[in-house]
């Protein structure tokens, strides 16, 4: 097994030597350049990405997911949800909606109908 040790030890002495070499010859500003060239390609293209997201948004266009609503399916099943009648699956099923979705759905539901 000391082979084994020493090859490692050595390979990893050899790496942190060449990174230290790297250094001393100046990688470091190297890396700074090419950082900044990346952003100087990126700026011309996420600019006019923006005036067109913007434009979309005076439209009035919407991003993202659609809303969750309620509607008359859910309020049944929700009705004989809470009756006990069918279980949560069953009407999340029903519903045709995930979990996260059928949760979230009675909570605003109850909240409406609390106020």
């Amino acid at each position: 097994m000391p082979g084994v040790t020493h090859t490692w030890t050595s390979n990893l002495t050899t790496l942190t030597k060449k990174i230290l070499v790297d250094r001393a010859l100046g990688l470091d500003p190297v890396l700074k350049i090419l950082s900044w060239l990346a952003k100087e390609e990126r700026e011309p293209i996420k600019k006019p990405q923006r005036e067109g997201i913007d434009v979309k948004f005076k439209n009035g266009v919407k991003f993202g997911r659609p809303k969750a609503e309620l509607t008359d399916e859910f309020i049944t099943v929700y009705t004989e949800w809470k009756a006990g009648q069918i279980t949560a699956t069953e009407a999340m099923r029903r519903a045709d909606m995930k979990r996260t979705t059928f949760y979230k759905l009675v909570k605003e539901y109850e909240e409406k109908q609390a106020n």
